[in-house]
């Protein structure tokens, strides 16, 4: 198995676990709406694959329950091949579901900003400057 086969096992096997990870951050979020912040997963797999120690920390404030419900998530992960350390971020905040790139997908293209309608096109790698003036 290449690294690139090994990196795409990892996130299939934490990806398939996404839906448990949105029900504790969702349930936390629900208690607490206006809480925001982070948690993270860290856990050392033995050599067949499977998680010998999960340990979760979090910034958000009273998060007992949700280190509780993302130890529990992660102590189900399965790999194909083991001893490494694994650790997972994981932005808790209303509304937002974890996401992984996929391994060897690039980040997207940062959306560039419509030019108001009628303008002129800027030429990409150029700076136009407008004369301006403040009304006193």
């Amino acid at each position: 198995m290449d690294d690139l086969e090994f990196q795409t096992s990892v996130w299939q096997a934490i990806m398939s676990s996404a839906p448990s990870v949105d029900q504790c951050t969702s349930t936390y979020t629900t208690e607490f709406p206006d809480r925001k912040g982070t948690a993270s997963i860290a856990v050392k797999l033995g050599k067949d694959g499977r998680v010998a120690d999960a340990k979760t920390t979090a910034t958000v404030q009273a998060p007992d329950r949700l280190i509780d419900c993302l130890n529990r998530v992660a102590r189900y992960w399965r790999f194909s091949k083991g001893p490494f350390d694994l650790t997972l971020p994981i932005q808790v905040a209303k509304g937002v579901k974890l996401k992984l790139k996929k391994p060897g997908d690039k980040d997207p293209e940062p959306a560039r900003q419509a030019a108001a309608p009628g303008a002129p096109a800027e030429p990409e790698g150029f700076i136009s400057f407008l004369p301006g003036w403040t009304q006193q």
